[in-house]
């Protein structure tokens, strides 16, 4: 009777342990994988599922790249109370590591987020966020019921692109013109000649004889010297001098008929 006890209780004992190890509590992130341009903000959801194996307290430890991330907040999730003591409480953006702890009223049996990390990407690189092997989670005899870490994201930031300006076109500005319909072109060299500007035309040729002969004897009148006065002196001198001619060959002839 007392080895079928004994038997009994191994069994139950290793059962026990069985579905204890098997029901560890996992720890899990979301997203899974982040891309963002550097000035962008993004959300790290850390979850948790304690497989019906209550876990009372949780210590959670996230490490990230300081050089090109930093941690703008964080905020746990429903009913959780955090514990801030000196080694539970940390947010160091200069190494880049994030603690938190707390503690779950009643035990967490089953799947429940434990808070949500805002990070900054401060500029262009690539690196893991990372919850580490320090990270635990305590059931009602305080052992650590926590598996599978690490558990890690990859984190890829990208250059803000510059948008190029865009080119302003401007339209050549067309000179003011008045386009006149043909029908409404000056046709004055297609129109027929009347009698009255054919009777004008004729006129032009006389009149402009006129002229011409009013400008000869002008021109005659004052020898090309443009001077009327200056012309009839001219003609008074040319005049005096032939009659003196005429008066002298008449002498000429006098005195030879006198000789005789």
């Amino acid at each position: 009777m007392k080895n079928k006890i004994l038997i009994f209780a191994v069994t139950f004992a290793f059962f026990a342990f069985v579905a204890t190890v098997s029901a560890m509590t996992t720890v899990s992130l979301s997203p899974v994988s982040v891309s963002v341009e550097e000035g962008q903000t993004f959300n790290l959801v850390i979850s948790l599922n304690s497989q019906g194996i209550k876990s009372y307290m949780v210590k959670s430890e996230i490490k990230f790249p300081a050089d090109v991330l930093e941690i703008q907040s964080f905020n746990f999730g429903n009913i959780w109370i955090p514990l801030s003591q000196p080694g539970y409480d940390l947010t160091d953006n200069i190494n880049g590591v994030l603690i938190k702890t707390a503690g779950y009223p009643g035990g967490l049996i089953s799947q429940a987020d434990f808070g949500t990390v805002v990070f900054k990407a401060k500029k262009s690189g690539t690196g893991t966020v990372q919850v580490t092997g320090n990270s635990m989670a305590l059931n009602a005899e305080s052992l650590n019921v926590i598996s599978g870490l690490p558990v890690q994201i990859n984190v890829v930031i990208t250059q803000v692109q510059a948008v190029s300006p865009t080119p302003q076109v401007q339209t050549p500005t067309q000179p003011n013109t008045t386009v006149i319909p043909a029908s409404e072109e000056n046709t004055t060299t297609n129109l027929p000649v009347t009698e009255e500007e054919t009777a004008q035309l004729a006129e032009v040729p006389q009149a402009a004889a006129q002229i011409s002969l009013a400008a000869a004897i002008g021109g005659f009148l004052t020898f090309g010297t443009g001077s009327v006065w200056l012309g009839i002196l001219v003609v008074i001198l040319i005049l005096a001098i032939a009659a003196y001619a005429i008066y002298a060959l008449i002498q000429r002839k006098r005195n030879k008929l006198g000789k005789k």
